[in-house]
């Protein structure tokens, strides 16, 4: 926002939020989200993950906008922490876990995109041959993992590893949509990006989500209804407009970009109708814009949208977004950025996932 302003507020309030992300950075380098919970095996609460890595991105951004070092021994400390848990394949290529305290393979593959996002920024300011190494072979591995539609021209991540006995027969088949907008999103980050933005896989990826778009009038959380049902979780379906507004920077033509810029209004135009209450955004709502579970404030959910919303004032310009940005994140800095959470995990909760597990065993 405040390369949009260029006011004193938001380059105050950008300070704020870099030293927070840096005072919350965790002693081996890497960053926690903050609670626990299930991504196909438990995070503890107090363990750096991959997805967190995007901390590394923001700092870089922090950096460069402003022409600070404030954030380097911080960055530095991310990008150690992923040479640190990056584990060499047979192949030669590289991967890294989702969460390397909680289990030394990469069951979950999309981790290693957001490492490569971190990397990418990373070395947009600072030579780093090593890095630069990494980055080509955790690239090899994750696109040595898309998966093709027979058929049509799309193109897919599992959300396992197909090769990871962990995961059950019958969760394999997980495609999530959010996720692979998030990958997509760390593949266009740096100055080695064009090695995966120019093939012809990404914009694949892209369109098997976007034909989603096309199909349900917004995109659900996964491939099935199985998955969280056919709801909308804001936090994640934001993530198709940022990747989009990013992919319009490698767009081959005009008439691609302005498709994509179409398809990432449309989505932001279906959360802000669907989403906001006048106060905040829900969490999860179904096709009707009816809010479903929990009702009250998320912070994480409307930092994501938040998101969204200033990269299209960035990118579009005025819009429907426009007179929300200041409402929305001021309630956000108003709680210090932390609240309640609907991802996490519980002794409550854990009760119920279990619960519910063993019912559906005793029923198949």
């Amino acid at each position: 926002m405040y390369r949009v302003t260029g006011g004193a507020y938001w380059r105050d309030e950008a300070a704020r939020v870099a030293a927070l992300l840096i005072s919350t950075q965790s002693k081996d380098g890497g960053f926690d989200i903050g609670y626990a919970f299930n991504f196909g095996l438990r995070k503890k609460k107090g363990t750096s993950s991959t997805p967190e890595l995007y901390s590394v991105v923001a700092l870089v951004d922090y950096k460069t906008t402003f022409d600070t070092t404030v954030a380097d021994q911080s960055i530095k400390k991310g990008i150690q922490w992923i040479k640190e848990n990056s584990i060499r394949m047979p192949d030669d290529s590289y991967t890294i876990p989702y969460c390397p305290k909680a289990i030394r393979e990469t069951v979950v593959i999309n981790g290693v995109s957001f490492a490569l996002g971190a990397i990418g920024s990373y070395l947009s300011c600072f030579k780093d041959i090593s890095a630069e190494e990494l980055y080509i072979k955790l690239g090899r591995f994750i696109n040595s993992k898309i998966e093709l539609c027979e058929g049509e021209e799309t193109a897919f991540w599992p959300y396992f590893d197909q090769k990871s006995d962990i995961p059950s027969k019958e969760l394999k088949d997980k495609v999530d949509f959010y996720h692979q907008m998030q990958q997509i999103e760390m593949h266009t980050i740096g100055p080695l990006a064009d090695k995966f933005t120019n093939s012809t896989a990404l914009w694949s990826l892209y369109e098997h989500v976007r034909l989603k778009q096309d199909e349900y009038g917004y995109i659900p959380y996964a491939n099935h209804s199985k998955y969280f049902g056919e709801n909308a979780h804001l936090w994640g379906l934001v993530s198709f407009v940022t990747a989009s507004l990013r992919l319009t920077h490698i767009a081959k033509d005009e008439i691609m970009k302005d498709r994509i810029k179409s398809s990432a209004v449309k989505t932001m135009e279906w959360v802000i109708d669907k989403g906001w209450n006048g106060e905040y955004f829900w969490g999860v709502v179904n096709k009707n814009g009816t809010p479903v579970g929990y009702k009250g404030y998320l912070p994480r959910s409307d930092a994501w949208v938040f998101n969204a919303l200033s990269l299209c004032q960035v990118e579009l310009g005025e819009g429907p977004w426009t007179p929300l940005l200041d409402v929305v994140y001021k309630k956000l800095a108003s709680c210090n950025y932390s609240g309640r959470e609907n991802h996490s995990r519980n002794l409550r909760t854990t009760i119920l996932a279990n619960s519910a597990k063993i019912i559906r065993q005793i029923k198949s």
